[in-house]
């Protein structure tokens, strides 16, 4: 006897699809890389895990065969969101670097920070497919990424002096404004009740 399944829904809503891309996060790894080389018996050194072994646990996780097709679904989902390709591109690395490090087995991936644009503090939104969330949620998750660029330009000056932190981070800063741009173009300013 044949198995059917019940259609897929022409067109999804922005919850349906939220929460498939929120059901993503449940196929991630559970166990942190720093968790996965000590339970794997790798040569340590006094501070812990050395930095070679994590690289290739989190080496291996990015070039699985798991992993490829869940970055194509997310791409493929992502797509169907209306946002600028600078928050896409924000959502699939954040989605690559918990695929890569893995989450803590008592905390789970840290939804309020890394996830913040599934939303999933609000129940009934539909996060980055939501017309009345989005412009809030691309608005916060620029605010982060120049939050974290500036503390790693911060960083590189201590190593390489002022002039030269701050034209190695030219483009990128170069690409915060041109998001900022966008975001100015594409939502209207926010309101209160955002």
């Amino acid at each position: 006897m044949a198995e059917y399944s019940s259609p897929e829904p022409l067109h999804p809503t922005p919850q349906q699809l939220n929460a498939e891309l929120i059901s993503i996060v449940d196929l991630l790894p559970k166990v942190h890389i720093t968790d996965a080389v000590a339970n794997a018996d790798i040569q340590q050194d006094e501070r812990g895990p050395s930095l070679e072994a994590q690289d290739a646990i989190e080496g291996r996780r990015l070039s699985s065969d798991v992993w490829k097709k869940l970055e194509k679904h997310i791409s493929e989902l992502v797509d169907k969101a209306n946002i600028t390709h600078y928050f896409k591109q924000y959502i699939i690395e954040a989605f690559t670097w918990e695929m890569g490090t893995g989450s803590s087995p008592n905390v789970g991936p840290d939804f309020n920070r890394q996830f913040f644009f599934l939303d999933t503090s609000r129940p009934r939104s539909g996060g980055i497919f939501d017309p009345n969330r989005v412009g809030t949620l691309e608005r916060i998750a620029l605010t982060r990424k120049a939050t974290e660029t500036a503390g790693l330009q911060k960083g590189l000056v201590k190593l390489v002096g002022e002039e030269q932190a701050r034209r190695g981070y030219a483009s990128q800063w170069q690409a915060i404004e041109d998001w900022r741009n966008q975001i100015k173009q594409r939502y209207p300013e926010p309101t209160q009740e955002e």
